[in-house]
């Protein structure tokens, strides 16, 4: 009798556990549909390597940012080929500096495709196993072209503005006075 009951209650146990590894993978699911819509309205991608096997690991918004096809695995050699010698020395460096330090590094770069420049932003965080050996690195990159030409705008204004005595009067082209 009595192991009946623990063998009763044990199957409630397995059916709960069951049930809350439903419910976690759910709501896994809806994590990963809100992340790609935040992607892709922030002009956003993430990009994953594993150190010991060497895989790459792209979302939908990285392929579309370097303008590769899904079909094609994901590369780091494939991104550095996007970038100008500039840029793969920034992304070297900053590789560097997070093996070193271990601590997340932020910086900014060019990706030069065929028809357009993209300013971007990648961050990158290291990932340590237990005995705190790298194990792998995550990156976001976000498209930050739209910032940085009206950062020039902004400078040219003031350029202007600094080096005039009369007064300057912005107007747009439907005549509106800013």
């Amino acid at each position: 009798m009595e192991d009946q009951q623990a063998s009763i209650h044990l199957y409630k146990e397995i059916d709960n556990l069951k049930a809350s590894i439903n419910s976690l993978e759910q709501g896994n699911r809806q994590l990963q549909l809100e992340l790609q819509q935040v992607q892709e309205k922030s002009w956003t991608g993430n990009w994953s390597l594993n150190l010991m096997t060497k895989e790459v690991q792209w979302s939908q918004e990285m392929y579309d940012i370097l303008e590769v096809p899904k079909e094609q695995p994901a590369s780091m050699q494939l991104f550095n080929e996007r970038l100008d010698a500039i840029g793969r020395d920034k992304l070297g460096g900053a590789i560097r500096r997070v093996f070193l330090t271990k601590d997340n590094y932020s910086f900014e770069h060019d990706i030069r495709l065929p028809e357009k420049l993209y300013h971007v932003r990648t961050d990158i965080h290291i990932e340590l196993d237990d005995q705190k050996n790298p194990k792998g690195l995550q990156g976001i990159t976000t498209d930050i072209t739209s910032v940085k030409t009206a950062q020039k705008e902004l400078e040219k204004l003031s350029l202007v503005a600094s080096k005039t005595n009369n007064a300057v009067v912005l107007m747009r082209l439907n005549t509106e006075i800013e």
